[in-house]
Protein backbone atom coordinates (compact mmCIF):
# COMPACT_ATOMS: atom_id res chain seq x y z
CA UNK A 1 0.00 0.00 0.00
CA UNK A 2 2.72 2.04 0.58
CA UNK A 3 4.11 1.79 -3.06
CA UNK A 4 1.02 2.84 -4.67
CA UNK A 5 1.11 5.85 -2.12
CA UNK A 6 4.44 6.99 -3.23
CA UNK A 7 3.32 6.10 -6.97
CA UNK A 8 0.47 8.65 -6.59
CA UNK A 9 2.40 11.03 -4.50
CA UNK A 10 5.26 10.84 -7.60
CA UNK A 11 1.91 11.60 -10.48
CA UNK A 12 0.12 14.19 -8.19
CA UNK A 13 3.91 16.25 -7.73
CA UNK A 14 4.94 15.40 -11.56
CA UNK A 15 1.71 16.33 -13.54
CA UNK A 16 0.77 20.42 -13.33
CA UNK A 17 -2.12 22.12 -15.01
CA UNK A 18 0.84 23.84 -17.59
CA UNK A 19 2.79 20.29 -17.55
CA UNK A 20 1.12 20.35 -21.54
CA UNK A 21 1.56 23.97 -22.30
CA UNK A 22 4.88 24.51 -24.34
CA UNK A 23 6.20 21.45 -23.02
CA UNK A 24 8.54 19.06 -25.02
CA UNK A 25 6.51 15.21 -25.86
CA UNK A 26 8.11 11.84 -26.61
CA UNK A 27 5.65 9.25 -27.16
CA UNK A 28 7.69 6.10 -28.62
CA UNK A 29 8.03 2.46 -28.11
CA UNK A 30 10.83 0.52 -25.74
CA UNK A 31 12.58 -2.58 -26.33
CA UNK A 32 14.34 -4.48 -23.80
CA UNK A 33 16.82 -6.88 -24.42
CA UNK A 34 14.38 -9.98 -24.09
CA UNK A 35 12.28 -8.44 -26.26
CA UNK A 36 9.94 -7.06 -24.51
CA UNK A 37 8.18 -4.14 -25.66
CA UNK A 38 6.21 -1.14 -24.00
CA UNK A 39 4.90 2.22 -24.46
CA UNK A 40 6.64 5.04 -23.50
CA UNK A 41 6.12 8.90 -23.06
CA UNK A 42 7.92 11.49 -21.58
CA UNK A 43 6.97 15.35 -20.80
CA UNK A 44 9.36 18.03 -19.86
CA UNK A 45 11.39 21.07 -21.01
CA UNK A 46 14.82 20.69 -22.67
CA UNK A 47 16.56 19.01 -19.22
CA UNK A 48 14.24 17.42 -16.87
CA UNK A 49 11.40 14.77 -18.27
CA UNK A 50 8.42 13.10 -16.57
CA UNK A 51 8.28 9.55 -17.62
CA UNK A 52 5.54 6.81 -18.22
CA UNK A 53 5.69 3.27 -19.51
CA UNK A 54 3.07 1.19 -19.22
CA UNK A 55 1.43 -1.89 -21.27
CA UNK A 56 4.14 -4.64 -19.86
CA UNK A 57 1.75 -7.16 -21.27
CA UNK A 58 3.01 -10.83 -21.38
CA UNK A 59 1.50 -14.23 -21.28
CA UNK A 60 1.36 -17.18 -22.70
CA UNK A 61 -0.64 -20.67 -22.64
CA UNK A 62 1.08 -24.17 -22.99
CA UNK A 63 -0.71 -27.56 -23.47
CA UNK A 64 1.38 -30.45 -21.94
CA UNK A 65 0.74 -34.08 -22.22
CA UNK A 66 -2.29 -34.05 -19.72
CA UNK A 67 -2.60 -30.39 -18.16
CA UNK A 68 -2.53 -26.58 -19.57
CA UNK A 69 0.18 -23.81 -17.69
CA UNK A 70 -0.93 -20.31 -18.68
CA UNK A 71 0.36 -16.92 -17.26
CA UNK A 72 -0.28 -13.59 -17.34
CA UNK A 73 1.27 -9.78 -16.56
CA UNK A 74 0.75 -6.16 -16.83
CA UNK A 75 2.53 -3.60 -15.23
CA UNK A 76 3.42 -0.22 -15.38
CA UNK A 77 5.99 2.81 -14.34
CA UNK A 78 6.23 6.47 -13.72
CA UNK A 79 9.57 8.58 -13.03
CA UNK A 80 11.83 11.33 -14.08
CA UNK A 81 14.77 11.53 -15.83
CA UNK A 82 17.43 14.63 -16.44
CA UNK A 83 19.29 15.03 -19.62
CA UNK A 84 22.82 16.46 -19.05
CA UNK A 85 24.09 17.27 -23.18
CA UNK A 86 27.56 16.20 -24.13
CA UNK A 87 27.21 17.58 -28.23
CA UNK A 88 25.45 18.27 -30.38
CA UNK A 89 21.88 15.50 -30.10
CA UNK A 90 23.80 13.94 -27.61
CA UNK A 91 23.14 13.68 -24.11
CA UNK A 92 23.76 11.54 -20.63
CA UNK A 93 20.39 10.77 -19.45
CA UNK A 94 19.78 9.91 -15.45
CA UNK A 95 17.03 9.72 -13.25
CA UNK A 96 14.50 6.68 -11.86
CA UNK A 97 11.10 4.70 -12.25
CA UNK A 98 8.86 3.18 -9.64
CA UNK A 99 6.52 1.05 -11.02
CA UNK A 100 4.43 -1.56 -10.15
CA UNK A 101 3.55 -4.98 -11.94
CA UNK A 102 0.79 -7.78 -11.41
CA UNK A 103 1.41 -11.40 -12.58
CA UNK A 104 -1.23 -14.73 -13.03
CA UNK A 105 -0.32 -18.24 -13.30
CA UNK A 106 -2.29 -21.01 -13.12
CA UNK A 107 -1.94 -25.13 -13.75
CA UNK A 108 -3.92 -27.22 -14.46
CA UNK A 109 -3.50 -31.39 -14.64
CA UNK A 110 -6.06 -34.16 -15.15
CA UNK A 111 -6.61 -35.66 -11.61
CA UNK A 112 -4.47 -33.23 -9.84
CA UNK A 113 -5.61 -29.88 -8.07
CA UNK A 114 -5.45 -27.07 -10.15
CA UNK A 115 -3.02 -24.31 -8.89
CA UNK A 116 -2.90 -20.60 -9.03
CA UNK A 117 -0.33 -18.04 -8.08
CA UNK A 118 -0.53 -14.39 -7.99
CA UNK A 119 2.28 -11.97 -7.88
CA UNK A 120 2.50 -8.26 -7.00
CA UNK A 121 6.13 -6.74 -7.63
CA UNK A 122 6.73 -3.20 -6.84
CA UNK A 123 9.94 -2.35 -8.23
CA UNK A 124 12.34 0.16 -8.29
CA UNK A 125 14.97 1.60 -11.27
CA UNK A 126 17.67 3.98 -11.38
CA UNK A 127 17.90 5.03 -14.65
CA UNK A 128 21.55 5.77 -16.60
CA UNK A 129 21.55 6.27 -20.60
CA UNK A 130 22.39 8.06 -23.94
CA UNK A 131 19.92 10.16 -25.63
CA UNK A 132 20.13 10.84 -29.19
CA UNK A 133 18.49 13.14 -31.18
CA UNK A 134 17.72 12.55 -35.47
CA UNK A 135 16.67 15.85 -36.35
CA UNK A 136 13.74 17.55 -34.82
CA UNK A 137 11.05 14.84 -34.33
CA UNK A 138 13.21 11.44 -33.47
CA UNK A 139 14.70 10.40 -30.28
CA UNK A 140 16.65 7.29 -29.57
CA UNK A 141 17.52 6.47 -26.48
CA UNK A 142 19.65 3.16 -24.95
CA UNK A 143 19.17 3.01 -20.90
CA UNK A 144 20.53 1.17 -17.95
CA UNK A 145 18.51 0.25 -15.70
CA UNK A 146 19.92 -1.16 -12.32
CA UNK A 147 16.51 -2.48 -10.07
CA UNK A 148 15.01 -3.13 -6.90
CA UNK A 149 12.19 -5.00 -6.50
CA UNK A 150 9.84 -6.74 -3.86
CA UNK A 151 8.07 -9.91 -4.98
CA UNK A 152 4.69 -11.01 -3.09
CA UNK A 153 3.86 -14.12 -3.93
CA UNK A 154 0.25 -16.03 -3.21
CA UNK A 155 -0.21 -19.70 -3.87
CA UNK A 156 -3.35 -21.48 -4.00
CA UNK A 157 -4.28 -24.77 -4.92
CA UNK A 158 -7.87 -25.57 -5.20
CA UNK A 159 -8.37 -21.87 -4.17
CA UNK A 160 -6.99 -22.46 -1.09
CA UNK A 161 -4.69 -20.48 0.02
CA UNK A 162 -1.08 -22.85 0.40
CA UNK A 163 2.06 -20.49 0.26
CA UNK A 164 2.84 -16.75 0.85
CA UNK A 165 6.17 -15.32 0.53
CA UNK A 166 8.04 -12.29 0.02
CA UNK A 167 11.31 -11.95 -2.23
CA UNK A 168 13.76 -9.41 -2.84
CA UNK A 169 15.57 -9.11 -5.65
CA UNK A 170 18.35 -6.60 -7.23
CA UNK A 171 20.56 -6.08 -9.32
CA UNK A 172 21.65 -5.85 -13.15
CA UNK A 173 20.67 -8.33 -15.70
CA UNK A 174 20.39 -8.05 -19.75
CA UNK A 175 16.79 -7.39 -19.60
CA UNK A 176 18.03 -3.89 -17.41
CA UNK A 177 18.96 -2.66 -20.91
CA UNK A 178 16.31 -0.96 -23.01
CA UNK A 179 16.29 0.51 -26.20
CA UNK A 180 13.75 3.48 -26.56
CA UNK A 181 12.60 5.07 -30.09
CA UNK A 182 10.49 8.08 -29.65
CA UNK A 183 8.55 10.72 -31.81
CA UNK A 184 9.26 14.11 -30.48
CA UNK A 185 6.47 16.99 -30.67
CA UNK A 186 5.95 20.66 -29.01
CA UNK A 187 2.15 20.83 -28.59
CA UNK A 188 -0.88 18.08 -28.12
CA UNK A 189 -3.83 19.79 -30.86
Amino acid sequence: MLIIKIIILVCCVGIKAELWAQRIHEIGISLDADLNYRLSYKTGKTKNFFRLQTLFLNGNNIKKGRGQESDFGIGFSLGTESRHSLANNIAFVYGFNLGLNYQVATRTIIGDPSQLTLKTIPNMNIILGMNYRLGKHWVISLELLPYFNVELVAAYSNLKETQKTVDIDYGLRWSSLQLIVAYRFNKIH
